[in-house]
């Protein structure tokens, strides 16, 4: 799978893939400079690297707070909802992984969405899917409780 998508790991920040397996972890020393999520195919995370993206299973204040304290821009979690309530109460976005046929979710505070509705990117893949997508991160700055 990472051969297949060289070209996008190179030029990316923050990495986030799902469906990943143990023996593609063998794989990865050459992006550890880069911000890494892996989940297998069940949504179970199996490898994380960086502080910039994190992974949540639930909506848990005290460590989403963690992330905060730590420079986290990016939460990664597997329920559209729960995305969406973290983007409006934390400054981060919110990945949402999908699988194909499934749709992949960006969620952001709502000031930064055009419709105000607090859904960034929503698309729905059709094969093994690699989306690039650039994000803001420092205009996250502004949103950081007091």
């Amino acid at each position: 799978m990472l051969k297949e998508f060289s070209l996008e790991l190179n030029t990316a920040d923050v990495i986030v893939a799902r469906n990943f397996t143990q023996a593609d972890l063998k794989t990865t020393k050459r992006l550890l400079k880069k911000d890494v999520v892996f989940l297998d195919k069940n949504g179970v995370l199996i490898f994380k690297h960086g502080n910039r993206a994190n992974f949540i299973s639930s909506f848990d204040v005290h460590k989403l707070r963690s992330f905060e304290k730590h420079g986290a821009k990016i939460v990664v979690s597997l329920d559209k909802k729960t995305a969406w309530m973290i983007s409006q109460m934390f400054p981060f976005y919110c990945v949402v992984p999908g699988e194909p046929f499934q749709d992949t979710i960006i969620t952001a505070p709502i000031p930064l969405t055009r419709s105000s509705d607090g859904f960034y990117f929503s698309k729905i893949a059709y094969r093994n899917q690699v989306t690039l997508i650039d994000l803001n991160v420092d205009i996250l700055k502004d949103f950081k409780a007091g």
